[in-house]
């Protein structure tokens, strides 16, 4: 499995085992942190900060690791409480969407080998390994 493929995978795993917990509904009132992405001043947090850290050792290149993590950390502040509750709203459009993507990926899961021979059918030759379209190439 590409390395790539099996970073996601870790992650997915962890984000599933938080979640389990109960930690990743996070609370009524959503978190914030500064530079959970790079082009992202401040934004709340979906999940708990701790995945977003793994997902940097894990998946971003070395050389952004340490200015990244360094960066990443909660608003001790507070917010104005437009943003406050525009990140409430946010958080639950987002649990919606991740409801929706378990149900979708559930559907598939279970109507896969149909699926698999209609693309048989309409894309011939095509390279797919069921994980990916570049099937043998290193990241």
């Amino acid at each position: 499995m590409p390395e790539r493929i099996a970073a996601r995978v870790s992650l997915d795993n962890l984000r599933r085992a938080v979640r389990q917990k109960g930690d990743a509904r996070m609370s009524d009132t959503p978190q914030f942190a500064w530079h959970v992405h790079h082009e992202v001043l401040v934004e709340a947090l979906r999940e708990p900060i701790e995945v977003r850290q793994r997902y940097i050792r894990e998946c971003k290149s070395p050389e952004e690791q340490e200015l990244r993590l360094r960066l990443l950390k909660p608003v001790c502040g507070e917010l104005p409480s437009e943003v406050v509750e525009a990140g409430l709203a946010h958080g639950e459009a987002w649990r919606a969407y991740d409801e929706a993507r378990h149900a979708y990926g559930e559907a598939i899961t279970r109507n896969l080998p149909a699926i698999e021979a209609l693309h048989a059918i309409e894309c011939p030759n095509c390279p797919w390994d069921g994980y990916t379209i570049f099937a043998g190439e290193e990241d």
